[in-house]
């Protein structure tokens, strides 16, 4: 999607026409273009745009929390680790979760958005940021 498609089909039409195939949705065209080109970078945003995203990052102060799918293929927990270690001045709380842990046969990417993700993996979800919320003095 980032390397052909996504470059390809948002030259042609103007947008990313990505939701009727069931990719990430549709994207305008500069967004599309700006995703690609972060993504396609080996240090990702902050390795592409330093200039635009490194001081940003370092200026942040709140509390991340952040969630992983071990079956997200764009997004693995390792890069999920990366972007939380690009800002150093906010603690952060990364929860790791597999679609058995929620009764799902797959997340994937963008599987937390998709409807059969709303009855099992949103009130998992829930109950993350509920307890996470109580004990957010102790991060």
């Amino acid at each position: 999607m980032l390397h052909l498609a996504g470059l390809f089909l948002t030259s042609v039409f103007g947008y990313f026409p990505g939701k009727r195939p069931g990719m990430v949705g549709d994207l305008p065209g500069p967004e599309m273009r700006q995703w690609s080109r972060w993504c396609r970078h080996p240090e990702f945003a902050w390795g592409a745009d330093p200039d635009l995203v490194c001081a940003q990052m370092q200026l942040a102060r709140f509390e991340l929390e952040a969630t992983s799918f071990t079956d997200d293929q764009a997004m693995t927990g390792e890069c999920t680790r990366e972007l939380l270690a690009a800002m150093p001045n906010a603690p952060s709380l990364l929860h790791v979760v597999s679609p058995s842990e929620v009764g799902m046969t797959s997340i994937g990417h963008v599987g937390a958005f998709r409807p059969d993700a709303e009855q099992r993996l949103w009130p998992f979800m829930l109950k993350l940021l509920q307890r996470d919320a109580t004990q957010s003095a102790n991060w």
